[in-house]
């Protein structure tokens, strides 16, 4: 189940690559979503990739894949 922020989160994410044709980097869905710190969107962005929502390339930017929809 998806909280609150991670469905704004998987939504943006949606939204950016139907808008734009790419994933959003983090400051992206920072400044996007409101949030103070990269930080916290990565620690949503761990919790979606656990849950199955997304996967992720190590060490790419913008490596992000909406594997399921919420």
């Amino acid at each position: 189940m998806l909280t609150r922020a991670h469905k704004n989160i998987l939504n943006f994410v949606i939204g950016h690559i139907d808008r734009e044709g790419f994933p959003p980097t983090f400051l992206d869905v920072r400044d996007g979503i409101g949030y103070a710190s990269v930080n916290s969107v990565q620690e949503h962005f761990e919790a979606l990739e656990r849950k199955g929502y997304i996967s992720r390339t190590p060490g790419k930017s913008r490596a992000i894949r909406v594997t399921r929809k919420p």
